[in-house]
């Protein structure tokens, strides 16, 4: 098996609190799951946002800052503050009896009049890790790997990781010939069905379990 953890989200997600959020959902399956089997696999995914929302909404900093009669306007000011969606820290804020139910559904019926369940104001960007750029420098000029041996060491396709990280990666492009005597051009290729990439891999864990 595969001795390595790989946390792969969505290629094409521009939210950077959503991101964060699920990576620190898989962090916690890492954690608490990988070498303690569950006597039920229902528990795991609660237990993981549960570790999730302690990381990045820590008690000791967090808890005291939501009143009782919390606003989409206060839960923005800590959205920007924690870089978390508003509509987990509603639920949060719910789990945690800092607000009322009444007041968490409430909130929830005002963001979705809003139309902010799939698309929340005051973006969070999409944070970059500090050793990516040097990682990448040391392998590509230190140690002399090509992206296409990068990318089987990652066990991905060299245009998955070009998906993954177009900043970084180009993917692989070739000339073909036209097919006439006239050479004319191919035509454009169609991604029209092209689904965004979101991998979650365990070693042992099966794939729906993550």
């Amino acid at each position: 098996g595969d001795p390595y953890l790989w946390f792969l989200v969505n290629a094409r997600e521009t939210a950077g609190d959503r991101i964060r959020l699920s990576l620190a959902h898989e962090l916690g399956h890492a954690v608490m799951h990988r070498f303690r089997p569950l006597q039920d696999e229902r528990r795991a995914e609660p237990e993981a946002y549960a570790f999730a929302t302690a990381l990045l909404l820590p008690r000791a900093e967090f808890d005291h800052l939501v009143p009782p009669d919390l606003t989409l306007g206060h839960a923005r000011d800590l959205k920007r503050a924690f870089g978390v969606s508003v509509q987990a820290i509603v639920r949060e804020a719910a789990s945690r009896h800092l607000i009322s139910q009444t007041r968490y559904r409430s909130l929830y019926k005002q963001v979705s009049a809003r139309g902010w369940r799939y698309d929340e104001p005051d973006t969070i960007r999409i944070e970059r890790p500090e050793l990516w750029t040097r990682v990448l420098d040391v392998h590509r000029n230190r140690h002399g790997y090509t992206d296409t041996q990068l990318a089987e060491i990652s066990r991905v396709s060299p245009s998955v990781l070009a998906a993954l990280f177009p900043r970084d990666f180009r993917p692989n492009l070739s000339i073909v010939n036209g097919g006439g005597p006239s050479g004319g051009n191919d035509p454009e290729p169609d991604d029209s069905d092209y689904e965004p990439l979101t991998l979650s891999v365990w070693p042992e864990r099966s794939k729906g379990s993550g």
